[in-house]
């Protein structure tokens, strides 16, 4: 699945699962960032499909390609332009490009199951005008900043605390 913008009316993309697979990049071909005004993916690997689907919904919509296959779960969206992530490629990709704001943050400091590491952009998700993490955001060193930088957007912040960040993929709202 993929949120093909920033509003809960936002449709969702929902692939087809079988032409998923277990290791990159066939388990990636879904994880890109789509806003009202950019799409963001390493378009070597995203499916065809879904990035004909956003251009019929965003004829005008500007393209950043990233190396980052696991984009979406590098990046946290904030709103239609505003972006954090702890990919040094995607923050050099999206300061070059006119227009999107990005947080830089630490790397790390997220679990995911069977893996070293996950990412802060598959903790997170918009709900509203809520931005939520699944775990304690003040477990990241960078979480003062994190907030300052969602609430300079004009929305909240929320997490669930007592747990530590886990990296679940995202965090989709769909309103039906």
């Amino acid at each position: 699945m993929c949120k093909l913008g920033t509003s809960p009316k936002s449709p969702v993309f929902k692939g087809n699962a079988d032409l998923l697979g277990p290791e990159y990049p066939s388990d990636v071909l879904y994880n890109a960032v789509v806003t009202e005004k950019f799409l963001i993916c390493n378009t070597s690997t995203v499916s065809q499909d879904l990035m004909q689907a956003v251009k019929d919904l965003y004829p005008d919509i500007r393209m950043i390609n990233v190396a980052q296959g696991y984009t979406k779960c590098n990046v946290v969206v904030v709103d239609d332009s505003h972006f954090i992530t702890e990919d040094e490629g995607i923050y050099k990709a999206l300061c070059a490009s006119d227009g999107p704001e990005c947080l830089l943050i630490s790397a790390g400091h997220v679990e995911l199951p069977g893996y070293k590491r996950g990412f802060i952009g598959g903790t997170s998700g918009r709900i509203g005008d809520e931005i939520w993490f699944n775990g304690d955001l003040n477990a990241h060193p960078d979480a003062e900043k994190i907030v300052n930088f969602i609430c300079g957007c004009d929305l909240t912040v929320s997490w669930i605390s007592d747990r530590p960040l886990v990296d679940i993929g995202s965090i989709i709202e769909e309103t039906i």
